[in-house]
């Protein structure tokens, strides 16, 4: 649903992302963790020790799409494999295929991608993720009850609220603001 974020991506078959001693399961916000070296990376980094695994493009990737609740998992260094974050993903599975709610999943495509980079720059950004963490639990309780329609509805909210924090607010017109580029 998310774009992948290409400035994240390993530039060639060389960088620590296709190296057998990156750990994407342990990361820290866009790093990975070394296990040869002992220290997070970035995937595009490379050193001497690279040793290649056939790692798949498709699991680059996925570590590269940042959706809002992935972020704030992010934030709080919380196990993004774990609850509520997967009843998450298996809503907007259902949310996609969906044809009425398919509409919303593309609004939230256009917008995901600036409220999570806002989130990830805002200096309370524990503050504010902590905050939203009981609605992504209650979203998360509603999605194992398969009441998904009232689910997409409390996620909804909860996206609305960091929309009007993050995007809603950005002045674009202001030539002395320092911006952040997205690409």
């Amino acid at each position: 649903m998310a774009r992948v974020h290409d400035e994240y991506m390993p530039r060639s078959r060389n960088d620590c992302g296709y190296c057998r001693y990156l750990n994407l399961r342990d990361e820290k916000g866009t790093k990975a963790y070394c296990e040869l070296h002992r220290y997070y990376c970035q995937l595009y980094e490379s050193c001497r020790k690279q040793e290649y695994t056939n790692r798949s493009l498709s699991e680059l990737e996925k570590f590269c799409k940042w959706h809002v609740s992935t972020m704030l998992g992010l934030v709080l260094n919380m196990d993004l494999d774990s609850k509520p974050f997967t009843s998450i993903r298996t809503l907007k599975e259902y949310a996609s295929q969906d044809e009425k709610l398919n509409e919303a999943v593309k609004l939230y495509d256009a917008y995901g991608e600036w409220i999570s980079t806002g989130l990830y720059f805002d200096l309370e950004k524990e503050q504010v993720a902590s905050s939203l963490m009981p609605i992504l639990y209650k979203v998360s309780d509603l999605v194992d009850k398969n009441m998904m329609n009232e689910a997409f509805n409390e996620y909804s909210k909860l996206v609305m609220l960091l929309y009007n924090r993050y995007v809603h607010t950005l002045n674009y017109n202001s030539p002395s603001q320092n911006k952040v580029k997205i690409k």
